[in-house]
């Protein structure tokens, strides 16, 4: 495998982030304001846990998309550890400052970007977007 199939493997699809970050927005807006009625504390960690996700994403695109293809590597591993670091940071703060029940929803805005862009990028599998 030469450099540039190793840096398109590695590099997300562009068109299919962009598309899902709106969706990914209004889903976040509509959940949050849903847990508003029941705990604001819920709802504030739950849109908290999507926004530091939302940055972790746009970090990881940034980052492979102004990287040099022979520095992708270590730029990866480096945006993975300042990541993981603001998670960490996110979770500690949820921890110290909420009850614990708001950590659930903290793990659930943590994870349904993924989930939203995991099956975006399945729904437009094989498509020209």
């Amino acid at each position: 495998m030469n450099e540039k199939e190793s840096f398109e493997r590695y590099v997300p699809d562009n068109k299919i982030t962009f598309k899902a970050v709106p969706v990914i927005w209004i889903i976040t807006i509509i959940v949050g304001i849903t847990l508003m009625f029941f705990n604001k504390d819920w709802a504030f960690t739950y849109v908290l846990g999507a926004a530091t996700s939302m940055l972790g994403l746009s970090m990881m695109i940034k980052a492979a998309n102004r990287c040099k293809p022979e520095y992708l590597k270590q730029t990866m591993v480096k945006n993975y550890f300042i990541r993981y670091a603001m998670y960490a940071i996110v979770i500690g703060f949820t921890y110290f400052s909420f009850e614990l029940s708001a950590l659930l929803f903290l793990a659930l805005g943590l994870t349904s970007v993924k989930i939203v862009l995991m099956i975006f990028i399945l729904l437009h599998k094989g498509e020209k977007v």
